[in-house]
């Protein structure tokens, strides 16, 4: 291939004047009177292409495509081609020729190839690819054909991957099929929203959808993707049903819903074995009532766990995952840097680490930034297992310190704050699927120190201060609530008491403030109160106890409000009684009291996707 640059306005003149330059490169050699010289040639076949381009003489074929007639060297074509050496060497009639017909290809692919074969570069776009992998096929150009499925993969994404699952069975590229099987088993849901999705042949669905691997929160996406596709061609579809039914994982579906399915959709109801089966589904369900069901009736990523998620604040830069249910406790990676007080938020089955400060820079510097650990699964030695990373993402616009963060509609939140000589009014709001930052609509009142947290229809933003530092602070007693959809804060009813940096929790569709500090970081509040959004009233609610502890932990705990308190002695855990207004002690939350000092969360995750993660160390939490 050519090693040179290839200029369109160089002309044969010019191009031999480069070569005249061109000097040759002496190679050591042990006998006296013999030196080995070496010399680049990329720009002899920038002068054959121009022999090419301009119709000289010297050219020896001329191939024609579609019409469109190619000038060329057989020499060139046959160094670069196996299939031109195979049809010049054949000695066959048509070996002589000086005039081909090429039928199987494009006269745009064609051109593209040909150009490469004198210049060794070729650009792939999404509008040539195709054609490009039908040429490097005809021609037998391995080189070619695995830059265009390097290309594809590049591009693959959930909503053209059956689409491209086609030329990966076309030209029988199993390396591509599997990262096309891969995601779409990553991403099954919005893979079947794509249309190629019902092109898919009854066996590829089976294929599908009786694969462990598929990723979905219920059992019901896999069912309710089945009757898309049968219902896509009823008439030639409908007696496939009973054969995708009988892959469908029995102990990820609930009672309720078979019963359902059974009696309202048509389709099952009015099919024999369609209706046995969801019987027989039924009767398996009463069944494992008394007996534990087996692990092969339920999809592996529907069987979830509630874990905490905990990542080190000060100077520690550990993080663990804990099994609520096992009381396991697994290692995530380091945190690449260290981020002293950060929030800890979760969107789905990835957690994300914002902001602080920065231990390293002078006065804890505020730190913009973001980190996210994704427990998807990823392949590793031919198996499936959890990432180990965590990924540095965009980080927000504005640095800012004493803001609020949450998640609404899966898109962070970051709320008001302090600069260094002012408090802030605005919002900015990070989108995951762009990794991207973008300012909403601002609060009515600037406000630092404040907490937020969203509902099932909005955000709030809840107390703080709105002027002066962290000792000489001007109080709010104001809330604010925002409309995602209108993209607009209003004032809602105040606190009972001004208040800043509450904890704050959502659960039984209430808002729950808890303590908080007075104006200076000295005065800690043991009052606490509760929101009711239906009628925008705050009333007051017991406190917990020893809300004067040091550190503190909010958790919403499978419904449970858990606080998490305690020093540097021990941590102890209380959970909100919500009927009768009082805080009972519960046994200790996590693998150790030290978890106190850590940003926590809690996620739900698929159990499989633990696997991978090593369990901590004895001595994991001594520092």
């Amino acid at each position: 291939m050519a090693g040179g640059e290839d200029n369109e306005n160089d002309t044969i003149e010019s191009l031999f004047d480069k070569l005249d330059k061109q000097e040759l490169t002496p190679k050591a050699s042990r006998a006296s009177d013999t030196v080995e010289y070496s010399g680049g040639r990329g720009d002899v076949l920038l002068i054959l292409n121009r022999f090419r381009i301009e119709g000289n003489s010297l050219c020896d074929i001329v191939l024609e495509v579609q019409g469109k007639l190619f000038p060329a060297h057989r020499n060139v074509l046959a160094a670069n081609s196996r299939f031109f050496h195979a049809m010049f060497t054949s000695g066959m009639k048509e070996s002589s020729q000086n005039l081909w017909k090429l039928h199987t290809v494009s006269a745009c692919s064609f051109e593209l190839v040909l150009n490469y074969f004198y210049t060794g570069r070729i650009v792939v776009t999404k509008a040539t690819v195709e054609e490009l992998l039908e040429t490097a096929s005809f021609l037998l150009l391995e080189p070619l054909k695995k830059a265009c499925f390097h290309f594809l993969s590049e591009i693959l994404a959930p909503e053209n991957c059956f689409s491209l699952k086609i030329l990966a069975d076309k030209y029988s590229e199993l390396c591509f099929s599997d990262q096309v099987r891969d995601l779409a088993e990553e991403h099954f849901q919005q893979c079947v929203e794509n249309e190629h999705f019902l092109a898919l042949t009854k066996d590829e669905v089976i294929d599908l959808i009786s694969s462990d691997e598929i990723q979905v929160e219920k059992e019901e996406h896999v069912y309710f993707a089945i009757l898309k596709w049968v219902k896509h061609n009823i008439k030639a579809r409908k007696d496939c049903l009973p054969t995708f039914c009988r892959y469908l994982r029995v102990g990820s579906l609930s009672k309720n819903f078979l019963q359902d399915q059974l009696f309202s959709e048509q389709l099952i109801r009015d099919n024999n074995k369609c209706r046995r089966i969801f019987q027989q589904f039924l009767k398996q369900k009463e069944k494992h009532k008394v007996n534990s069901p087996s692990a092969d009736t339920f999809r592996p990523s529907t069987d979830c766990v509630e874990v905490i998620i905990g990542a080190g604040t000060q100077y520690c830069v550990k993080a663990f995952c804990y099994d609520m249910k096992l009381k396991e406790t697994f290692c995530l990676q380091d945190l690449p840097k260290t981020q002293i007080n950060p929030d800890l938020v979760s969107i789905g089955r990835t957690v994300y680490i914002v902001g602080g400060m920065n231990g390293d820079l002078p006065n804890f510097a505020k730190v913009p930034c973001l980190r996210s650990f994704s427990f998807k699964t990823i392949k590793e030695s031919g198996k499936k297992v959890g990432t180990k990373e965590w990924q540095e993402k965009a980080p927000f616009k504005t640095c800012r310190s004493s803001y609020a963060v949450t998640v609404f509609g899966n898109k962070i939140y970051v709320i008001g704050g302090r600069g260094e000589h002012w408090t802030f009014r605005t919002v900015e709001q990070y989108d995951p699927n762009t990794d991207f930052w973008v300012y909403v609509s601002p609060l009515n009142f600037a406000r630092s120190d404040l907490s937020a947290v969203a509902t099932r229809h909005y955000i709030y933003a809840i107390g703080g201060s709105s002027t002066g530092d962290a000792n000489n602070a001007r109080m709010l007693q104001s809330v604010e609530r925002y409309d995602a959809r209108k993209n607009k804060w209003t004032i809602v009813s105040p606190l009972n008491y001004e208040r800043r940096y509450p904890e704050t929790i959502y659960a039984h569709d209430k808002v729950f403030v808890i303590g908080g500090l007075g104006r200076n970081v000295d005065d800690i509040l043991e009052s606490s109160e509760v929101y009711h959004p239906a009628i925008d009233e705050w009333h007051l609610i017991t406190p917990p106890p020893h809300l004067t502890s040091s550190y503190c932990n909010l958790l919403n705990l499978r419904g449970d409000i858990i606080m998490l308190y305690g020093g540097h002695g021990a941590c102890k855990a209380v959970k909100y009684d919500d009927e009768n207004d009082i805080w009972v002690d519960v046994k200790a939350v996590g693998p150790s009291d030290k978890i106190i000092f850590y940003s926590l969360c809690t996620v739900s995750l698929p159990r499989c996707y633990l696997n991978g993660l090593s369990p901590i160390p004895n001595d994991f939490f001594d520092e």
